[in-house]
C-alpha cells in the first residue's frame, strides 16, 4: 500500500501522515474541548477517557483526535468508523460499510466507562475486510487513505 501511494503521489504514506498527525493532534483536542459545555456527549465520553489515560498516551491522543474530527464536525461516522465487540459477527458488523476503519474491542462488562481493549483494527471495502490485525487506529487511518490512492477508490458520496 505504501509502495502503491509513493508510486502514485511521491509522497511517503507512513511518515508524512503520522509526522503530521503528531504535529496537529494536541492543537485538534484542545479545539475539541473549546466548545466550552456544548460538547455533544460522545464527544465528551471520548475526551474523558483520554484524561484517565494513563499508558499510551501519545498513541492515544492521536487516536482521540481523529476519532474526535466527525463527532467535533457533527457528521455521522457510523458508515465510515464501527465498533463492535469481539463476540459479535463480524459479518454483521461490517453490513453497510462501503468503506471504513472496523474496530473490534474486547467483551468485557467492566469497561463501560474506560476505554475497552482492542482486539483488532481493519480496514473494509464493500462490506469486505481487506487488511486486519493493523497495530494502531492512525496506522489504519493513514492505510485506509493509501487503499483509497493505490485502489483509486472514489470517495463515498454518503462521507
Amino acid at each position: 500500500i505504501c509502495a502503491e501511494f509513493f508510486r502514485v503521489t511521491r509522497v511517503e504514506l507512513m511518515k508524512t501522515f503520522l509526522s503530521s498527525l503528531d504535529e496537529h493532534s494536541a492543537q485538534l483536542i484542545k479545539l475539541y474541548r473549546s466548545r466550552s459545555g456544548k460538547l455533544d456527549k460522545e464527544l465528551k465520553n471520548l475526551l474523558d477517557i483520554f484524561d484517565e489515560k494513563t499508558t499510551d498516551v501519545l498513541e492515544y491522543r492521536k487516536s482521540t483526535a481523529l476519532r474526535g474530527l466527525p463527532l467535533y464536525l457533527k457528521e455521522q461516522s457510523d458508515g465510515f468508523l464501527k465498533t463492535c465487540l469481539d463476540t459479535d459477527p463480524v459479518d454483521v458488523a461490517v453490513q453497510g460499510m462501503e468503506l471504513g476503519i472496523l474496530t473490534v474491542v474486547e467483551d468485557d462488562v467492566g469497561t463501560v466507562n474506560s476505554f475497552p481493549t482492542t482486539r483488532s483494527i481493519a480496514l473494509i471495502i464493500e462490506e469486505q475486510i481487506v487488511l486486519d490485525d493493523i497495530s494502531s487506529f492512525p496506522t489504519a487511518f493513514a492505510l485506509l487513505f493509501g487503499l483509497i490512492y493505490a485502489l483509486n477508490l472514489d470517495y463515498p458520496k454518503n462521507l
